[in-house]
């Protein structure tokens, strides 16, 4: 009994501990569950607070006013932008009934909204107007809050910018659809590379006789529009090398079958979506018409000037033959011995033989240089030397006038030049012909200087001047002033267009001063050398 007794002491006590142990092993299970419990409640707390605090932030950084409002329509959250539209601190705004805060204009069509919103179940877009902004607002039901009531969420983003860009946009589209209206030129829009058309003007369809709807959708090889099977070609080159295509000839052809020219331009962009061509096209086929016109009647003139020229030349070389054997017969008739008033008659009849071959020496010299046959000599001269040349040869004729005719050289005058002096003194011969034909009284003067690098002749004199509306037309072949300029002092009008002629044949130029009653001046600069011929 007491060997049993004291095994069964050892039992118990065995028994009592498994079963503390397992107290033990349950106790510290549940708080290791409970740990662990608690953990993931702080993360979720954790993870949440930091959701609300994101949430708040974008809720508060949005630039859309955002409220929530419960079935009474006060403000349950409001944010700062929302609350600067109302001009309040946030703070104030929780709790006041936004109704009372809306312009009263809208007040009634707000509440209908908010009202059909929080019924239906559905959100709701519309727009208004207040204080000068435009505003897209949408109006959306929350799930209900404590107790089960109901809840809103406003919407409100200024879109006074994206209405007034809109508004602009429609405005400039407008203005372009009326201006291709009146543009009187063909404007398309075709897609690259197929060519099929887009878009036309009204211009399209008046020229090309071809609807609108005739051609969208299709493209120019299927309408038959290019003569020329290499048009598509030479644009498609001209765009690669310059991107874009400037004021090229296309040969056409109408609906009607008419055959026309067009100036074509064009240039890549992005329309409808996808790479295009918008194309510019003139109906040129009038112009080309009148250029070929021009072109024969100028081809016309130009033949009958030259023939003109021609016969001039002939006929002035024909005469001039007799006429110097005239002049030969005179100078034997005078050496024969004649009377005292036959001297005079042959005098005469010298001098008006010398005015014709002077007259004819002109009228070729000119169809020379128009016709472009006119040689240049080029061998060195003084010009010094020749100026005062001329003076001794045009004296004489001053003095019989009663005239005093000089020559001046300037210090700075040049000595030597390359060109040909015979036609430079021809020029300043005529410029003396004429100070002393147009002058009754006074001086004559030849002057010779140099004036940035040029030889520079001037030759002045006190005549009767030109007045200002002459002058234009002086330098004209057959211009004078006026008729009683003619009978009173002769001549032709070949001498001054023949000094013009001359000069720019010789790389120089002339000009004139001059004033009625007062005189005249004609400047001369020649190159002093001669360019190659």
């Amino acid at each position: 009994m007491f060997w049993q007794a004291a095994l069964s002491h050892p039992l118990s006590d065995l028994f009592a501990a498994i079963g503390l142990l397992a107290l033990l092993a349950l106790v510290a299970w549940r708080w290791r569950r409970s740990a662990a419990a608690v953990a993931r409640a702080r993360a979720v707390r954790h993870e949440l607070a930091a959701e609300r605090d994101l949430l708040e932030a974008v809720f508060a950084a949005t630039s859309d006013a955002i409220l929530v409002l419960d079935e009474d329509f006060r403000v349950l959250a409001v944010n700062e932008t929302a609350a600067d539209r109302f001009g309040r601190p946030v703070p104030d705004m929780i709790g006041c009934d936004i109704l009372a805060l809306t312009d009263p204009a809208i007040v009634a069509s707000r509440r209908e909204r908010y009202r059909q919103a929080l019924d239906t179940g559905k959100s709701l877009r519309f727009g208004d107007v207040r204080d000068g902004r435009a505003l897209d607002n949408t109006v959306s039901p929350l799930p209900a809050g404590p107790a089960g009531k109901k809840r809103l969420a406003v919407y409100a983003r200024d879109v006074s910018h994206e209405v007034a860009a809109r508004r602009a946009v429609e405005e400039s589209r407008d203005r372009l659809e009326k201006l291709l209206r009146l543009v009187p030129a063909v404007i398309a829009v075709t897609t690259l590379p197929e060519g099929r058309f887009l878009d036309v003007n009204e211009t399209f369809s008046t020229i090309t006789g071809y609807a609108r709807d005739d051609v969208i959708g299709r493209n120019i090889e299927e309408l038959g529009i290019w003569l020329d099977p290499e048009s598509n070609a030479r644009i498609d080159r001209a765009i690669e090398a310059q991107g874009l295509v400037r004021n090229m000839e296309i040969e056409v052809r109408f609906k009607d079958g008419r055959p026309a020219t067009g100036l074509f331009s064009g240039i890549p962009l992005e329309a409808y979506g996808q790479p295009c061509l918008l194309s510019v096209m003139m109906d040129i086929t009038g112009r080309k018409a009148m250029e070929h016109d021009l072109r024969l009647a100028k081809e016309a003139a130009e033949a009958a000037s030259q023939t003109q020229s021609r016969f001039l030349s002939l006929v002035s070389h024909e005469i001039r033959t007799p006429l110097n054997t005239i002049l030969g017969m005179v100078d034997l008739l005078r050496d024969s011995g004649l009377a005292p008033g036959q001297e005079v008659l042959v005098r005469a009849q010298e001098e008006a033989g010398e005015h014709l071959l002077r007259l004819f020496s002109d009228i070729l010299d000119v169809t020379r240089i128009q016709s472009g046959r006119l040689a240049l000599a080029r061998e060195p001269y003084d010009p010094c030397e020749l100026a005062h040349r001329l003076g001794r040869e045009y004296a004489p004729r001053a003095r019989a006038k009663g005239l005093d005719l000089t020559v001046d050289t300037a210090p700075d005058a040049p000595r030597q030049a390359l060109g040909d002096p015979a036609r430079v003194g021809q020029v300043l011969g005529n410029l003396l012909d004429n100070a002393v034909k147009f002058t009754p009284a006074g001086t004559v003067r030849l002057t010779v200087g140099q004036a940035v690098g040029q030889a520079h002749y001037a030759v002045a004199d006190t005549g009767i001047g030109i007045p200002e509306q002459a002058r234009a037309h002086l330098f004209e072949p057959f211009t004078q002033l006026d008729a009683s300029t003619t009978r009173a002092f002769g001549g032709t009008g070949l001498g001054l267009a023949l000094c013009a002629l001359l000069c720019r044949r010789m790389g120089g130029q002339i000009r004139l001063e001059s004033a009625p009653g007062a005189g005249s001046t004609f400047h001369v600069t020649l190159p002093l050398r001669a360019a190659e011929a």
